[in-house]
């Protein structure tokens, strides 16, 4: 069943032709039911075309959420947000915003990475967009990114614990403080996993 999905699959990949051949399908004679189990052979199938595509198992979905993210953080980040008289988003709405946020960016991550397994595998043929990306994004380029959103998230929580110290370490203010906080620790840990990846990625790289 895979090696049917396969041929397809890398058919479409590298560009080849797949005619129709007409044939006459006759009863093989066997006496015992199929051996095919719905559910079992369903997930492989499933499986082995999420495994050939991780645009579509991690990039388009990481896509989204960090999307979504961003615009419930950058409407959020000033106050609350009223959708209806009885209805309305708050802090607890930005923390759900940013951890979309911190899930998006690891499945971007994971794509990118799973993409250049492909490349460096030979399992998929090199994609002239995502290599052209490549050459740009090497370790230090993404360090730099990181080093950039860290510094950022750092210089928020340094003036969050500021604000807390200048109230005598008493009740945080909930509404501004916390607001400038979440979204500074959302930055730190975006910035822990490029760099995390741009490390991984150099991994990938090295020849044995």
């Amino acid at each position: 069943m895979e090696f049917a999905s396969e041929m397809v699959v890398k058919a479409s990949l590298y560009g080849l032709i797949i005619e129709e051949t007409p044939t006459t399908l006759k009863p093989d004679g066997r006496s015992r039911p199929p051996h095919l189990k719905t559910w079992r052979d369903g997930w492989r199938h499933l499986r082995f075309l999420l495994l050939h595509s991780p645009r579509w198992l991690f990039i388009y979905p990481g896509a989204a959420l960090i999307i979504l993210g961003l615009l419930g953080s950058f409407s959020l980040a000033l106050g609350e947000v009223a959708l209806t008289p009885h209805i309305s988003l708050n802090v607890h709405s930005l923390v759900v915003s940013c951890f979309a946020i911190l899930i998006g960016v690891q499945l971007m991550v994971f794509g990118a990475l799973a993409r250049r397994y492909h490349t460096l595998e030979g399992v998929l043929p090199p994609a002239a967009r995502f290599q052209k990306f490549l050459m740009g994004m090497n370790l230090e380029s993404i360090l730099q990114v990181a080093l950039v959103i860290f510094a950022a998230g750092a210089a928020g929580i340094a003036w969050s614990v500021a604000s807390w110290a200048g109230s005598g370490f008493g009740p945080i203010h909930y509404d501004s403080l916390m607001r400038v906080l979440v979204m500074s620790l959302t930055g730190v840990a975006v910035a822990i996993q490029l760099a995390a990846a741009g490390f991984l990625a150099s991994v990938f790289a090295l020849r044995r």
